[in-house]
């Protein structure tokens, strides 16, 4: 942001001969700042809620892995596992909400309504 910091706080913006755009470039560094805080809370709630919570319930070592993991194969045979049993959990429910809810804060900051 350095670049950035150094043209707002030059205060020649007004070059540009837009005010939309020199809004946009002047509220860009507490938008990422928000972004990420928000980022920093979603990796936050998976160590502190969501990892623990699965590790506490499933071998994570046994979980299928979906179609879009093929290319990344872990080095031990795939067992059965009663993971989908999650699903029908009020605890797993909430934390993948709370995930959720997180991760569409940040896309709405990060596209804020015009």
């Amino acid at each position: 942001m350095g670049t950035l910091d150094a043209l707002i706080g030059s205060g020649e913006l007004e070059v540009l001969g837009s005010a939309d755009l020199v809004g946009q470039l002047t509220s860009w560094p507490a938008l990422v700042e928000d972004l990420t805080e928000d980022e920093d809370a979603g990796v936050d709630h998976y160590w502190s809620d969501l990892g623990p919570y699965l590790r506490s319930r499933v071998r994570v070592t046994e979980l299928v892995w979906s179609d879009l993991m093929e290319d990344w194969m872990l080095p031990w045979e795939h067992g059965y596992t009663d993971s989908y049993e999650l699903l029908t959990d009020l605890d797993f429910e909430n934390l993948v909400y709370d995930r959720r809810d997180i991760y569409k804060t940040i896309m709405d900051d990060a596209h804020p309504p015009l």
